[in-house]
């Protein structure tokens, strides 16, 4: 995962918050937009979790919400929240990354200072959008292995 984070959008990271792969397949009709955050993924703020999934839904796609709720802390010296908001931010994406997600919906954003450092905790859900209702796979893969079966 390239690891460019753009300080003035991670602080506007808040619970809520939908953080997408830039290449996550959309229909025609459900247009998403945000600033890169880190990598390939872009904070969307103007689209709340609920109203994406009716928008997909409503034109046939699917928002899969993965549980369990994921976490991640990083610490920061001399209290600078932004460097700690990234790297927790980078740790989370990083597991998205590895179940092959294209979606994290954030759930709580915390911070807290100590004397001479600050840790920030960031908890969400793995999320993921394709037009397939079955998770990971094409309806035509689906299709294919249940022909196989048969046979």
């Amino acid at each position: 995962m390239t690891q460019v984070v753009i300080p003035d959008v991670i602080e506007s990271l808040r619970s809520g918050n939908l953080v997408v792969r830039k290449d996550a397949p959309l229909p025609g009709s459900v247009k998403i937009e945000g600033p890169l955050v880190v990598g390939e993924w872009m904070l969307v703020s103007q689209v709340r979790p609920a109203e994406l999934d009716r928008q997909l839904n409503s034109v046939g796609w699917y928002f899969f919400f993965l549980p369990p709720e994921i976490q991640a802390g990083a610490l920061a010296l001399d209290r600078d929240r932004k460097h700690a908001l990234a790297k927790a931010l980078r740790k989370l994406l990083a597991r998205a990354e590895a179940e092959k997600v294209n979606t994290l919906e954030i759930t709580r954003v915390k911070t807290k200072e100590f004397p001479g450092f600050l840790y920030a905790s960031l908890r969400g859900y793995m999320r993921h959008i394709q037009q397939s209702p079955f998770l990971f796979r094409t309806a035509e893969e689906v299709h294919q292995q249940i022909l196989r079966r048969a046979a």
